[in-house]
């Protein structure tokens, strides 16, 4: 017959291996939802950074390509200022003359990297807005050029200081439809470029307020999962 203490030892042997039993299933279960939740979080770990970087990365350079078209657009402007003051010494009027043909270039190129299919910072609707742009580009480049080519024959002419100040107005007035046009241009850029900037701020802050969400969510199903299997193993002792 067992004595008292080896009673009491193969007594607590049996709560032990009860306990054990009981445990093994929510222990299971318990390991089993951690493991999910992680390779969930895992998951978002891998997969959103990357499709984030490249969203922000087309919207930052849509951003940059839009400052350099709005730079050239402004030397555009100024260059077409200082041909028109000028405009009676052929001297200075085509030193600024080349310079408003060269800042031109500069700008149809960025148009046509901008238009380009194979650029993803711009979508569909966006590409027929800066077509847009391209068109009004072209009518006013054409404008000053034909001016230009009117200028040429001022050459060699002794002119007053007023008369070549009613030949700035005269010039000014006469680029007036292309002025108006290109300013579609400039407005309409400064615009987009603003909305570019906005759409990678706003990016970055809803990956940040989501990630913050999934931590929060990850703890608390821990610890949700954690409180059940306590109290599936108290409510069976």
């Amino acid at each position: 017959m067992p004595t008292a203490p080896e009673q009491r030892f193969a007594s607590h042997e049996k709560n032990i291996m009860s306990i054990s039993r009981i445990a093994t299933l929510p222990g299971i279960g318990l390991s089993i939802m951690l493991a999910l939740i992680a390779g969930a979080f895992s998951a978002a770990l891998i997969h959103t950074p990357g499709k984030v970087e490249a969203i922000v990365a087309e919207n930052l350079t849509a951003t940059s390509m839009l400052s350099d078209l709005q730079v050239e657009a402004e030397k555009i402007r100024r260059y077409e200022k200082e041909t028109f003051i000028y405009i009676a010494e052929p001297e200075t009027r085509q030193k600024y003359q080349k310079e408003h043909e060269a800042s031109a270039k500069r700008l149809f190129k960025t148009l046509n990297s901008m238009l380009a299919q194979s650029n993803k910072a711009f979508n569909e609707e966006e590409r027929k807005q800066i077509d847009n742009w391209n068109t009004a580009a072209e009518f006013y480049v054409g404008e000053f050029a034909m001016l230009m080519q009117k200028a040429s024959g001022l050459d060699n002419q002794n002119l007053t200081p007023l008369q070549q100040g009613m030949l700035t107005v005269q010039y000014n007035d006469g680029i007036k439809a292309g002025k108006d046009r290109f300013k579609l241009l400039v407005d309409r850029s400064e615009t987009l470029r603003n909305d570019k900037e906005a759409a990678a701020r706003n990016i970055l802050t809803s990956i940040s307020d989501l990630f913050c969400s999934l931590i929060v969510g990850v703890v608390l199903l821990v610890a949700v999962a954690a409180g059940l299997v306590l109290w599936m193993l108290q409510s069976r002792q």
